[in-house]
């Protein structure tokens, strides 16, 4: 038996309607499950998008079942009657609760503001804000790199009114300044109109940022194993 949900049409009707699936996953814990199925309202707008009246928009209202969660979300269906469509196909659920990726404490004492710009652009990605969550990382990556320019000594008010590629040519460090500066290519495919690196895209800039805190992270650490076991004692 094909799954179902059942609704109050523009017309005041009771619908049986047979859907393509249920949501197999909570967006707010993660975790996958059979979710409780509060109720079903008719409406004609998702995402902010108002649809003809020969599609039907049916928001369906789930309920997590674990104790540990309980969480309330809504899965929107959608059904094109133009093209003689009678299964509701999931065309989307949320809000999704991103689960914030966590930074060492070389990367948080060093640049405080980097993981939260980061964790925030994380965010707009997974609820499907792709056209905006390329700027965002690339604002995290200026702020990692100018806070590391900070660190390492650099006067800040000078570092502050830098651009971001002038900041990256200052880094010394060959792994760092090699990620770092293809990072800033990509950032800037993210924040201008027109793209350079057509063959590259937002999760390839994400790992070069990825490259770029794992660069310093181990620049950091061996500086500070270096300092505490100075070669005098060997």
């Amino acid at each position: 038996m094909k799954p179902e949900i059942r609704y109050i049409d523009a017309k005041g009707r009771e619908v049986h309607a047979n859907v393509d699936q249920h949501p197999d996953e909570c967006p707010i814990c993660r975790k996958g499950d059979e979710y409780a199925l509060l109720g079903c309202h008719f409406t004609r707008t998702i995402d902010n998008f108002r649809f003809d009246e020969m599609t039907d928009i049916v928001a369906a209202i789930y309920q997590c079942p674990r104790h540990s969660c309980r969480g309330v979300f809504v899965a929107y269906f959608e059904c094109n009657r133009r093209f003689g469509g009678t299964t509701f196909r999931l065309r989307r659920f949320g809000p999704i609760y991103s689960k914030p990726r966590g930074f060492s404490d070389v990367i948080r004492t060093m640049s405080p503001k980097f993981p939260t710009i980061y964790n925030e652009s994380l965010e707009a990605e997974e609820n499907g804000l792709i056209e905006i969550c390329g700027c965002g990382y690339g604002r995290a990556l200026e702020f990692l790199v100018k806070d590391y320019l900070i660190y390492l000594g650099f006067d800040r008010d000078e570092v502050t009114k830098m651009r971001l590629g002038t900041a990256v040519s200052k880094i010394e460090i060959e792994p760092i300044q090699i990620a770092a500066e293809r990072a800033t290519w990509l950032r800037n495919d993210e924040t201008h109109y027109e793209r350079k690196w057509h063959e590259f895209d937002l999760q390839d800039l994400k790992n070069l940022i990825d490259l770029t805190v794992s660069s310093i992270e181990i620049t950091e650490k061996t500086k500070k194993f270096k300092d505490d076991m100075p070669e005098g004692r060997k």
